[in-house]
């Protein structure tokens, strides 16, 4: 993907050689293309900052619309269309934390000042995320006229489909990145765009960060004197409680100015004379010395399908038990079927090998490779000792080889029989490591329910990691939730290791496991997501939510167990808020852990409460669509708050005409798997492929060059100048004599006429 979409850049700067900016251009600010070094590995093309490019298929429109200039002819069509970066005049963007969510929300304008000005051309933005984003809407504004992305039900969607919409290019998940194309721009207007988005902070051995792309390159920056560039960046902090908000560090220069119990601001802003260089992080501290909780109650909204009241339970550990760790018992399923292949097989045996190196002397471990059948490292468990260490290693790198289908359940049925012969002064773990989607999922997830259930039986912690965009992420999610263990995912190859190794780290630094709430009488009808509770881990606060009938009490006891299996009773201090957005903040966790249910229990009721929770809160699901749509200010006001009051409304009546197209947005969600992907063995390399095609339609950028045209992309900017003030009729005449001189492929000689200094390809 990186290397399709950056070669359409590159063509699109060569094509940005036709443009003359007078003699008042600024030398010194001049946007100028990569060093050539640089541009022979187009990836570094790629945006690491929020970007807008045109979308040039036709290169005869590529002029300034200030200072119009000779541009000879070019003949054809460029498919896919070069990309164009526009000069950026103003960024801003402001980012909202509350506890372990943000909420960013970007202000820019850009100026299409590659289009003459009375042609039109679409513009494409591309949105790079650090971490797993959820896109929650985007807004741009040109020339008097608006276009707005809404949600809307599946169900509503099916309306539209083949009527008055069409279809967004993209309907491969890419949480790391985002596109949309605001279509028929003008040559030389400023093109407005707001985007927000959801993000988890990061935590980290007691603090969170939070960190953006922004890097912008120098071709970014307008080209005309005395233009005034202007970046800002706000982040505001609540911790949840009364706490003291540590600011640890940041970049950019970040100056605090509020500061309150809970609560931090902090601002930057500064005039420059280049745009930013670096990406943004910034990270603050909340960790604590003992394991520690706090829960808030959200009150009624009137907006809010549900009545009920909602909570949110946080969960932090202490860095005192640390040094206390529970002994283990450890079972690895790598799946080893054909479309695991390559890189996802060779980064998983490489983190399983890592994560046998975590292991204490007292815990024990199994492997179980698997794809239509299963081989074991050995019949039952062994102790992790160096010499097993170093021979299990060993067996990893010779027999995990790629082949064959999918059988989870096989795999899942003997790490069961292998764990019933340990002892109950562990805590037993099962990581399941797949890139399929298997026909008995919903089987599968029963089965552990049962073991879970009952007491005569082992209950592990059943951690699963899902590769690629082909496993079914809800089952493994599932899984995970009936085991009381944690869910990760690499959608991409480049972060198989380091996300899987995130996984291991987390399961195996459990400071408190068997977290119960101690019942109380004043609360009916009470829904608790995740349930059962899962385990706190040192390396990942836990967050338990729900809604409830009933008067909250001031006070709620948690109690669990500690390493050496002693009781730790909780006292937790509820906290009644009237201005936290925590909804909107924790939204995206709930609708994921509601698709999961309503998913495994084939339940139209649930499916229905997730798409109300995401028409409510803006976040995308598996269950509604975004769409794309012109429209007018007071008619987007008054549509935002029909959808928000639940009533179903008419898009044709919201649009600036009958003839305006809604255009369907995809790509936001990662779907239910595909079985059919699986049982064929499609690696996931195929769908990183589907993403660089559908989403941005960009293949192999093709050079301009047709016998017959003189293409200034092969000239350099003098020769541009130079042939500007020649008049018109010797224009004409040297027009017409490279043209024939072409012809008879002499097109170096007409390159010679044209200038001396000469600017490759």
């Amino acid at each position: 993907m990186e290397e399709a979409f950056g070669r359409s850049v590159e063509s699109g700067l060569k094509l940005s050689k036709r443009l003359y900016y007078g003699r008042n251009e600024l030398s010194g600010r001049r946007s100028a293309p990569f060093p050539a070094k640089m541009v022979e590995d187009s990836k570094h093309l790629f945006p690491r900052s929020p970007m807008v490019y045109s979308m040039i298929s036709d290169p005869s429109i590529v002029d300034n619309p200030d200072i119009p200039s000779y541009q000879p002819h070019v003949y054809g069509t460029l498919d896919p269309p070069a990309l164009i970066p526009l000069h950026m005049n103003r960024i801003e963007v402001d980012v909202n934390c509350v506890v372990n969510s943000a909420i960013f929300e970007l202000k820019g304008s850009w100026r299409v000042h590659c289009v003459s000005c009375d042609r039109k051309c679409d513009c494409l933005l591309a949105l790079p995320l650090h971490e797993v984003g959820s896109i929650l809407g985007v807004e741009a504004e040109v020339s008097g006229r608006i276009y707005s992305t809404q949600l809307i039900s599946m169900e509503y969607a099916k309306d539209f489909m083949g009527k008055t919409t069409k279809i967004e290019d993209g309907c491969i998940f890419n949480p790391y990145f985002f596109s949309i194309t605001i279509p028929q721009v003008e040559g030389g207007s400023v093109l407005s765009l707001k985007v927000s988005w959801f993000q988890h902070l990061t935590y980290t051995d007691g603090h969170y960060s939070l960190s953006m792309p922004f890097s912008f390159p120098e071709f970014v920056i307008p080209s005309m004197k005395h233009s005034s560039l202007r970046e800002r960046i706000c982040v505001s902090v609540d911790s949840g409680n009364k706490e003291e908000v540590r600011w640890r560090n940041g970049s950019h220069g970040l100056q605090e100015r509020h500061k309150e119990p809970g609560k931090s601001s902090f601002l930057y802003e500064a005039e420059v004379s280049m745009w930013s260089r670096s990406d943004f992080h910034f990270s603050y501290d909340v960790s604590s010395s003992n394991i520690c909780g706090t829960l808030l109650l959200q009150p009624q909204n009137a907006y809010d399908f549900d009545q009920r009241q909602i909570f949110y339970l946080f969960l932090y550990p202490g860095s005192t038990y640390n040094t206390q760790v529970f002994r283990k018992d450890v079972l690895f399923l790598i799946d080893t079927s054909g479309s695991m292949r390559g890189s996802p097989l060779d980064d998983a045996k490489q983190a399983v090998s890592t994560a046998l190196s975590m292991l204490a002397p007292g815990d024990s471990f199994g492997i179980i490779a698997f794809d239509e059948e299963i081989i074991s490292f050995s019949t039952s468990l062994e102790f992790s000792t160096k010499e097993m260490i170093e021979s299990a290693c060993q067996w990893i790198a010779k027999r995990c080889v790629a082949g064959g289908g999918t059988n989870i359940l096989q795999a899942v049925n003997e790490a069961m029989k292998m764990l019933s012969k340990v002892s109950h002064t562990s805590i037993c773990y099962i990581f399941l490591i797949t890139d399929g989607a298997v026909r008995d999922e919903r089987n599968i997830c029963h089965i552990m329910q049962t073991y879970s259930t009952n007491e005569g039986f082992v209950s592990p912690r059943i951690c699963t990691f899902g590769v690629g965009a082909y496993c079914n992420h809800y089952f493994l999610r599932m899984l995970a939730m009936v085991g009381r263990g944690h869910y990760d995912a690499a959608y991409g190859t480049k972060s198989i290791d380091s996300r899987m190794q995130k996984l291991f780290t987390t399961a195996f630094c459990t400071q408190l496991t068997n977290i119960s709430v101690i019942e109380t009488n004043d609360l009916n009808t009470v829904e608790v997501y995740p349930c059962p509770i899962p385990d706190l881990s040192s390396r990942c606060p836990r967050v338990i939510f729900g809604r409830f009938h009933g008067k909250f009490p001031d006070s709620l006891k948690l109690t669990g167990s500690l390493p050496g299996w002693t009781n730790l009773n909780i006292d937790v201090k509820v906290q009644r808020l009237e201005n936290i957005p925590f909804v909107k903040m924790l939204a995206k966790q709930h609708i994921d852990l509601l698709t999961a249910q309503a998913w495994f229990h084939e339940d139209k009721h649930l499916e229905e409460q997730v798409v109300k929770m995401s028409m409510h809160t803006g976040i995308p699901s598996e269950f509604t669509h975004m769409v794309l749509f012109q429209t007018e200010r007071e008619k987007h006001s008054s549509l935002v708050h029909e959808l928000k009051l639940g009533n179903k409304v008419d898009f044709s009546e919201y649009t600036t005409s009958k003839a305006s197209k809604i255009t369907f947005v995809h790509g936001l969600t990662v779907g239910f798997g595909s079985i059919e992907a699986t049982e064929n063995n499609i690696p996931i390399e195929s769908s990183e492929l589907n993403v660089s095609k559908s989403i941005f339609n960009i293949g192999d950028a093709l050079n301009i060059s047709v016998i017959g045209d003189c293409c200034c992309v092969c000239c350099g900017e003098d020769a541009e100048r130079e042939c500007s003030r020649l008049s018109n009729n010797c224009v004409i005449a040297m027009t017409q004599f490279c043209s024939a001189l072409s012809c008879f492929a002499c097109i170096n000689c007409c390159l010679e006429v044209c200038c001396d200094d000469l600017c490759d390809m």
